[in-house]
């Protein structure tokens, strides 16, 4: 029995104080929930800062680091904040150390803003502490640095040369010295030949002095002589001087009047009353205002970037044997978008077919001739041109009527467009085939150009005609440019 008591109350110690050591390792880890709030702070680095480590404001534990995560490349750390403990918008929140090698603490300079974080927001301004890995990496680098400049004035001085220049250096110092010792020397000098010369200024210097403090009561004299002339003037022109006087109180009023009349209509304004006043106070207006201007503007844009182009140019066609012109007006609203009106003159005008058809029946009954007769008639006319033009890079796709009938073209450029290759195709529904042309123009001088090449190229009834021509072009720029500088007669 005696035995049994002993092994119960060593038992009994060992269950007390293990229960002690449970409760000595809770408090000091703070394991469980304090009744605090939670805080966030993001910091560049959080090394060496472990959970659980204190945080304390002005020397005071005011709370302990819950957790540690990362988050886009920062650490972010959970504070546990006593209760009653606030902290201030303009605190600053730092990681700090106890001494050299000691713990890292949370540390939290106080704000006077006025204003307190609450529950589970971000404190904004932090401050990463400085761990001893990158101190000693800093005072690691410099001390390579001033190795390699140690080793660099051992170059320098070490060398004969660097012996020699110093040896210079030395002699110039003592040359400075001994010039400075006879430059003052000779200040000595010239200051002891020239002493009664010094003394005799100072003595003017003085009697300057005692003839302005002789002088100065006449003067005085004088001015008050000049304030009675004047007070006598005055008082000679009382009623002018009144007269005056009373003007300048008239002029006050009005200028308060005026500034009464511009305080109400700044009143007017301030309320919203008149154009002005909905103008400053009411979004509406005010957006209204901006979207048309920001029309006005764009308009303005657009017809700044607007380009008229002027070509006027004329073909010698070798099978026809005349001339074939043009004039051409192309309007660009857009470096990449055009419009192409055309006036053609053809010597071949327009062309008309017809067919006629004749049935003859011969003798004996049964024998029939068909005959066709196909007419082509020409007309003196001029031709017309509407294209929609659209540029990529280097090439422009057309598309519209072209010489009176549907058609398109494509061009391509080099050279900044002073060469264009052009082809066209119009006049599909003719019965000798389309009208093909194949064009080179090359752009000479900046107004002129020179082109050649064949049209009519898959016509079935004759061969395709060469041309060549000459033309000139210029936008609407070099039009205002030549009208300025035209003669007036």
């Amino acid at each position: 029995m005696k035995s049994f008591k002993t092994e119960t109350y060593v038992g009994l110690f060992v269950l007390v104080g293990f229960l002690i050591f449970i409760w000595g390792t809770m408090q000091i880890t703070n394991i469980g929930d304090d009744g605090g709030y939670e805080l966030y702070a993001v910091f560049d680095n959080a090394a060496g800062l472990d959970i659980n480590a204190p945080v304390r404001m002005v020397g005071v534990n005011v709370g302990r680091v819950k957790g540690i995560d990362i988050t886009e490349r920062k650490a972010r750390v959970v504070l546990i904040i006593d209760e009653g403990r606030r902290i201030d918008r303009e605190a600053v929140v730092s990681i700090r150390s106890q001494g050299i090698l000691g713990d890292k603490f949370v540390g939290i300079s106080p704000g006077n803003s006025g204003e307190y974080y609450k529950k589970e927001e971000v404190i904004t301004d932090t401050r990463a502490g400085t761990d001893l890995d990158s101190l000693m990496d800093s005072l690691q680098t410099a001390g390579t640095d001033l190795s390699a400049i140690l080793s660099s004035l051992r170059k320098v001085i070490g060398t004969e040369e660097g012996e020699r220049s110093m040896t210079d250096i030395l002699q110039n110092t003592r040359s400075l010295t001994a010039n400075l010792d006879r430059l003052t020397s000779k200040l000595n000098t010239m200051t002891s030949e020239n002493r009664e010369d010094i003394r005799a200024v100072i003595a003017n210097i003085k009697q300057v002095s005692e003839d302005l403090r002789d002088d100065l009561p006449r003067l005085t004299e004088k001015f008050e002589g000049a304030a009675d002339q004047v007070s006598s003037v005055l008082s000679d022109n009382r009623e002018g001087v009144k007269e005056t006087v009373e003007q300048i109180r008239r002029d006050a009023e009005l200028l308060e009047e005026t500034l009464e009349s511009v305080r109400i209509i700044a009143k007017r304004i301030e309320d919203g009353e008149g154009t002005v006043g909905k103008l400053i106070n009411e979004d509406e207006t005010y957006t209204s205002l901006n979207e048309t201007l920001g029309s006005l503007n764009k308009a303005m844009k657009k017809s700044e970037q607007l380009q008229v182009l002027v070509d006027i140019h004329g073909n010698y066609l070798s099978e026809v044997g005349g001339t074939k012109g043009y004039m051409v007006l192309d309007i660009k609203p857009t470096p990449d978008k055009f419009y192409r009106l055309e006036i053609i003159d053809d010597p071949e005008g327009r062309n008309t077919w017809s067919n006629t058809t004749t049935t003859t029946t011969d003798t004996p009954p049964g024998d029939t001739v068909t005959t066709v007769e196909e007419e082509v008639k020409y007309e003196d006319k001029l031709k017309f041109s509407l294209e929609l033009g659209r540029r990529y890079y280097d090439t422009a796709f057309r598309l519209g009527y072209i010489e009176s009938s549907f058609g398109f073209g494509v061009d391509h450029f080099w050279s900044d467009d002073d060469l264009r290759l052009s082809l066209d195709v119009w006049d599909m529904a003719r019965d000798v085939n389309p009208q093909v042309r194949i064009a080179a123009s090359f752009r000479i001088l900046d107004f002129f150009h020179i082109d050649f090449g064949a049209e009519d190229l898959v016509n079935n009834d004759r061969d395709p005609s060469l041309f060549i021509g000459l033309g000139l072009a210029f936008v609407d720029e070099d039009l205002k440019y030549i009208l300025a500088k035209a003669p007036i007669p």
